[in-house]
């Protein structure tokens, strides 16, 4: 009597909690934060001048956008070249898309990160989470960052690039 592949990958599961992330790329890194507390996700809203607004209203509620690139790196970093966008009916590159991840953070309210591209959910497994050796964070110069995500921990034949799980109440000035 043979099994079911299905019934076979039902059975081999673990009960090993997992955590929904909301993951986003900042220039050569992915990043992510607790699902939890994201509120929503934005489209970068553009003045006149062309630079990000750094006070937005959602709802009747004034929220500060900060540039989440600057608080992680500590300085401005420029985007990598080639970073642009292009569609199949564009014939000029475009500059990368930019959206504003608004948290709600407990003691502080709401606050807005400017973050490159369109964020992502993941589910990964609470094993995933391994801490980040300190000189990996002196050398590349991130703040904030409190624990490396291997997305597939548990899946040697599969590789995806570590996502670095982020404290923003850290990022944040006292």
């Amino acid at each position: 009597m043979s099994q079911n592949a299905l019934v076979r990958v039902r059975r081999n599961r673990s009960h090993e909690p997992t955590l929904r992330l909301l993951a986003f790329r900042l220039r050569q890194h992915w990043f992510c934060l607790p699902l939890a507390i994201a509120r929503r996700v934005i489209p970068r809203p553009v003045t006149p001048e062309g630079k990000a607004a750094g006070l937005i209203q959602l709802k009747d509620e004034n929220i500060l956008v900060l540039d989440a690139a600057r608080l992680i790196y500590g300085v401005d970093i420029p985007q990598l070249a080639g970073e642009t966008t292009t569609s199949p009916s564009a014939t000029i590159a475009q500059p990368q898309e930019h959206n504003i991840v608004i948290v709600e953070l407990p003691q502080r309210g709401s606050v807005g990160l400017l973050v490159d591209g369109t964020p992502v959910l993941k589910r990964v497994r609470q094993s995933a989470f391994s801490p980040v050796p300190a000189v990996y964070l002196t050398v590349h110069r991130l703040n904030g960052v409190s624990h490396v995500v291997n997305p597939n921990a548990q899946e040697t034949n599969r590789s995806a690039e570590p996502m670095f799980f982020l404290s923003i109440e850290a990022l944040l000035p006292a």
